[in-house]
């Protein structure tokens, strides 16, 4: 993955004060799907092989320049307050769910017409785009990163869904749930634990379908194996079908079980 720096300083002259303030931000930009984006979202970090969720911000820091010389000339100007960026890292690279893995998730939780579909981490909104061509189902994607909601937007038009689907730049974990009915995930345990909270909030009889990954503490009403292409980027769903994917389907409310798995909260 490309990964660049960029160096941002102003300068600030306050007439009569005779203080140089350096203010510093160092901006890491986007080289590549699941790379770090200039962004003031906030979250969290987790392995590869599933769609970006969230990110971790690095906040933009000041330091105060050492005293100037006395034989400093400071001149009175008008300088414009240089905005403040941040870096944000999203938790995971993106790696696509293979077609015929969506194919089977959308027909395991039994998706309709009257369905609203959140897809949690987007990626490029293949999910919600087959939903809305296939079944008529409304959608709304969301992802952290700017450049896959700009590749998700451009998915929804190309197939004419722009009445169906929309696509927001967002942090999962601070998203209301509740006007949805159906939601995919490809994020892993740790994460999918700390959504728990919002899917309490889902109405009674709402479906969670999931590509590998379970919701520690919820027990799954129905868990399918299938071969299908190596999860990655668009374009290699031709490939032989030689991996092993599991779908997990959960009901609201679903029934506890035990686990050992925590969240970092």
């Amino acid at each position: 993955m490309g990964k660049s720096w960029a160096l941002h300083k102003t300068l600030c002259v306050y007439a009569g004060l005779n203080v140089i303030f350096a203010a510093c931000s160092l901006v890491r930009t986007a080289g590549s799907p699941g790379s770090t984006v200039a962004r003031a979202d906030a979250t969290a970090t987790v392995a590869p092989a599933k769609a970006s969720a969230t990110g971790n911000v690095l906040p933009a820091t000041a330091s105060k320049s050492p005293e100037p010389s006395a034989t400093v000339a400071v001149a009175e100007a008008d300088v414009a307050t240089p905005p403040v960026f941040a870096a944000v890292m999203p938790d995971v690279d993106y790696w696509a769910t293979p077609q015929p893995v969506v194919d089977k998730m959308l027909e395991i939780a039994r998706v309709k017409v009257s369905d609203v579909v959140y897809d949690l981490g987007c990626g490029d909104a293949r999910s919600l785009v087959t939903a809305a061509v296939r079944y008529g189902a409304s959608g709304i994607g969301f992802d952290i990163d700017p450049r896959l909601v700009a590749e998700a937007r451009e998915n929804v038009r190309r197939h004419g869904v722009e009445n169906l689907v929309h696509i927001e730049q967002a942090d999962i974990f601070t998203l209301d749930l509740s006007p949805a009915n159906v939601i995919f995930l490809y994020i892993t345990p740790r994460f999918n634990l700390r959504l728990v909270p919002q899917f309490k909030k889902l109405r009674p009889g709402s479906r969670i379908v999931a590509h590998e990954f379970e919701i520690p503490g919820a027990r799954p009403a129905k868990v399918v194996q299938m071969r299908g292409p190596r999860d990655g980027p668009p374009g290699t769903d031709e490939q032989v079908s030689t991996a092993m994917h599991k779908i997990y389907l959960w009901k609201v409310p679903w029934q506890q079980q035990p686990t050992d798995w925590k969240t970092d909260h």
